[in-house]
């Protein structure tokens, strides 16, 4: 039987991975008590997870922020390098860097200098994005934007996708999957990975999001049209373009439906490799109609570059959501 320590219970992480624990492990809760106590504390145990963390804004001040994510970290890794516990598991933040200006970051990141020094057999450092989590009272209104902007912009490339934001409950089940694993940096992409779905429900389902994409490209070609009142050779071949790669993304995906009834893993990733780079020239097209109706609004019309903007944001809303789904089922067919 694993014997694990938690730290941090009461926190978002730590309440779902005391929920998650397997039937063969036996879980130990360390709360405030125990922390004031700790140095007299002995403990047997095979892994000690962290889960410990605040904000400046909860903190109150750099000070009191710097006590808890590094201080409080550090003398709970001193203490069970002490105990002789083997492996050591730890929440640490997306971009942390020891040499950055901001202080949430910095400190993350020099947190991680330091524990790595202490020398465990096995170090496991997670780097999660924000956490997306709507169910969390009371509501942050910052991350009522920050959370689809983040989405947003993961999507438009490969080198931004770290941005994306974690599900808690993805999160708490892979620092369970890593326990008595070999020492591992994780950052975020690679705990998307974790994230499982059902190949032919999700096949149908990406099958229906792209027909009601194709409806809101039929529907903002057929307005644009009507509001410019006039045959425009570029707009015809901008719609038209548009509307033959969306519909060889909809033929993909029903022919897709017949390897996914078979399972073939090889050939799934490829096509949904394909399907997002598609979806990720599409975001950047939708882009560049959000900026132009925003510049037509004020320099020309200001009803069709409503039309325009309201319309591009849309499709911009939808087809990020889609291709995040795309990612992180590429993830779990590449993990």
């Amino acid at each position: 039987m694993k014997r694990v320590v938690l730290f941090g219970a009461t926190g978002r992480v730590g309440k779902i991975f005391q929920s998650l624990t397997p039937p063969s492990t036996q879980l130990t809760l360390m709360g405030r008590k125990e922390l004031r106590d700790i140095d007299r504390i002995e403990m047997d145990a095979d892994a000690v997870v962290v889960c410990i963390g605040t904000t400046m804004k909860d903190a109150g001040s750099e000070e009191a922020f710097i006590a808890v994510d590094f201080d409080l970290v550090m003398k709970i890794a001193t203490w069970a390098k002490q105990q002789n516990i083997p492996e050591f598991h730890i929440l640490s933040s997306v971009n942390a860097n020891p040499k950055t200006r901001g202080v949430y970051l910095r400190t993350k990141g020099h947190m991680e200098e330091e524990v790595t020094k202490i020398g465990f057999e096995r170090l496991h450092i997670y780097r999660p994005s924000l956490y997306e989590d709507w169910k969390r009272r009371p509501i942050r209104w910052n991350e009522l934007i920050s959370i689809p902007l983040l989405k947003f912009v993961s999507g438009l490339t490969q080198k931004w996708t770290n941005l994306c934001p974690m599900n808690p409950h993805v999160l708490a089940q892979y620092i369970w999957d890593n326990i008595s694993a070999p020492s591992k940096l994780h950052e975020s992409s690679d705990i998307e990975s974790i994230i499982r779905y059902n190949t032919i429900t999700y096949r149908k389902k990406e099958l229906k999001s792209l027909f009601m994409m194709l409806f809101c490209v039929i529907v903002f070609a057929m307005g644009y049209r009507q509001a410019v009142f006039m045959p425009m050779v570029s707009l015809n071949i901008a719609i038209a373009v548009v509307l033959v790669f969306t519909l060889g993304l909809i033929i993909g995906v029903i022919l897709g439906l017949r390897k996914a009834k078979q399972e073939d893993k090889k050939a799934l990733a490829i096509h949904f490799k394909k399907t997002k780079i598609g979806m990720r020239v599409l975001l950047w097209i939708e882009l560049l109609a959000f900026i132009a109706g925003i510049v037509i609004a004020i320099g020309w019309s200001a009803h069709i570059g409503i039309f325009i903007t309201v319309l591009s944001f849309i499709l911009i809303c939808f087809d990020t959501i889609f291709l995040m789904n795309i990612r992180r089922y590429l993830n779990y067919l590449n993990s």
